[in-house]
């Protein structure tokens, strides 16, 4: 028989067996090492003790991932076993993880979901998720356009971000990017700051990318990533989650050669934090 109960007794190693299990078929191949799977929780924010999982007979054949930030929940992977679904499961799991987070005081519950995975969306719809934006995840490969030389990147001491119109997802939000393994830099053009780019050189991802108001449309942007690249190990440049309402940032990005491999919805439930588990 499957119960649900908290992860705050599932060592690492079961957790990222189960993990692997799960996203062995997904729409964008994810597979995590132990390191992996604990820098992707500690960057989100997760907790086990916040999180769920499903157990037969002790075997972790499922899980969610559950992150809190003072009233906010958020949802950083479900997954189920290959061999456990088609049981009705998920039901169990989303259910438990909005009893819980609600009874801890959250008032909204968040996650992203692909928007090539009807199935989810319309499960978590059934749990009274509503999609509130559309994130696009964009893609630059290495050396595609040439650049001038007019900006370089000094790297900051403690990160630093710009404040922009767009508002940045869950796992890129300034409290992510300080936990995670991001750096930021400085864009400076004849010794003057005129913007900051903050990235993680590793993976290629761009986090954000912000150029001073009264210095825009002047190519700063463009030869800030072209200096980017020089900086990271992959043969290409990530800029995930952003808003298409954005539409200034999403032309830029297309501008310059990016292409988009993918969207997300962000999904939102309003909780009742006198709820009880």
């Amino acid at each position: 028989m499957v119960v649900v109960s908290s992860l705050s007794k599932v060592d690492i190693d079961h957790l990222l067996e189960t993990f692997n299990d799960a996203f062995s078929d997904y729409d964008v191949p994810m597979q995590m090492d132990s390191s992996q799977l604990v820098r992707h929780m500690h960057t989100n924010g997760c907790s086990l003790d916040d999180s769920v999982g499903l157990f037969d007979e002790g075997k972790l054949v499922g899980f969610l991932l559950v992150a809190r930030r003072n009233t906010i929940a958020y949802d950083a992977g479900t997954g189920i076993r290959v061999a456990y679904r088609g049981q009705g499961l998920a039901h169990q799991l989303i259910d438990q993880a909005i009893k819980h987070t609600a009874h801890r005081g959250c008032t909204s519950f968040v996650l992203e979901v692909l928007d090539t995975n009807d199935r989810a969306k319309k499960l978590y719809e059934k749990h009274g998720f509503s999609t509130v934006r559309t994130l696009a995840c964009h893609r630059l490969e290495r050396d595609a356009w040439p650049g001038k030389g007019l900006v370089s990147l000094k790297r900051q001491q403690l990160l630093r971000l710009g404040r922009g119109e767009c508002e940045p997802s869950w796992q890129y939000s300034e409290q992510s990017l300080k936990a995670g393994s991001y750096t930021g830099f400085d864009i400076v053009c004849n010794r003057e700051v005129v913007g900051t780019l903050c990235l993680d050189t590793t993976r290629g991802m761009i986090a954000q990318i912000f150029i001073e108001p009264s210095q825009r449309r002047r190519g700063y942007a463009k030869e800030a990533l072209l200096a980017a690249q020089a900086l990271c190990e992959t043969e290409h440049l990530s800029f995930y989650n952003v808003d298409t309402a954005c539409l200034d940032l999403q032309g830029f990005l297309a501008a310059v050669g990016f292409h988009c491999l993918l969207t997300q919805s962000e999904m939102h439930r309003t909780l009742n934090p006198q709820a009880r588990a």
